[in-house]
């Protein structure tokens, strides 16, 4: 009975050292089967440079007036200020050439700047002389120094009569005057050989008055006719006629 156990525990003993053998060679074999390398999707993540973010450029629009540093609004408007003084010193310079500055407006009455020219574009004074007596009584101020000789002289004179706007807009008319009055004289003169040559002298004055204003005009026509024993003295005659009509005249008003 006693042989029994001590065979039963023997065996127990050797059975015991074959399976811790098993035991050590399956973890031997796993150990030597592992692979030394992990699966691609096993390994580590690799890390990225990082990234600099940089800021897109943007397409301007018009510039916008608040974001113009006020330093170059300055010199805009400085640029601006000289261009317009530099306009208006030069339109003082053109006016000056033509209309004088020393004649004032009469509080109450229209004012009316008179040329009258003769045959050789010279300002004809007693044409001018008569006509300020004919309207003064028109309660309006008629003044005959308002343009300078270079008015007729440049041509501004016909412009005046062909185009009056014109005229008005360049010399700024509106801002001083109601009314243009001109008028050019026209002479003929001929010769009569039966009366032992005296020499006439047909003469003939239109006369136009414009409205500043409005740009409303009419016109005038007086003719006369004068003899003598030379052009001068037919002359003469011609006019001093001429100027009898002009105050006897009672059809011609003012347009205003």
């Amino acid at each position: 009975m006693r042989a029994d156990s001590e065979k039963s525990k023997t065996n127990l003993f050797f059975g015991g050292l074959a399976f811790v053998a098993v035991l050590i060679d399956l973890i031997c074999f796993s150990a030597h089967s592992r692979p030394e390398h992990l699966p691609s999707q096993w390994s580590a993540p690799q890390t990225q440079p990082p990234v600099i973010s940089r800021p897109l450029k943007t397409i301007q629009g018009p510039e916008d007036p608040a974001d113009v540093p006020p330093r170059a609004n300055n010199e805009r408007s400085e640029a601006r200020d000289g261009t317009s003084q530099e306009a208006a010193a030069k339109q003082a310079q053109f006016l000056a050439q033509y209309v004088n500055s020393d004649y004032s407006r009469t509080p109450g009455l229209k004012t009316v700047a008179l040329v009258i020219i003769s045959e050789d574009g010279k300002l004809n004074r007693s044409l001018n002389e008569a006509f300020v007596s004919r309207f003064k009584p028109d309660s309006a101020q008629i003044l005959t120094s308002v343009f300078r000789p270079k008015f007729v002289s440049d041509g501004l004179f016909d412009k005046a009569l062909n185009d009056s706007s014109d005229i008005i807009a360049q010399l700024e008319l509106s801002k001083s005057l109601d009314m243009l009055l001109l008028g050019r004289e026209d002479v003929k003169y001929s010769t009569d050989s039966s009366l032992e040559n005296v020499v006439s002298a047909n003469m003939r004055l239109e006369i136009t008055a414009i409205s500043v204003k409005s740009g409303v005009s009419q016109s005038w026509t007086f003719t006369a006719s004068g003899s003598g024993f030379r052009e001068a003295e037919s002359r003469q005659m011609a006019e001093e006629r001429l100027i009898k009509q002009i105050s006897r005249d009672t059809k011609m008003s003012l347009p205003f």
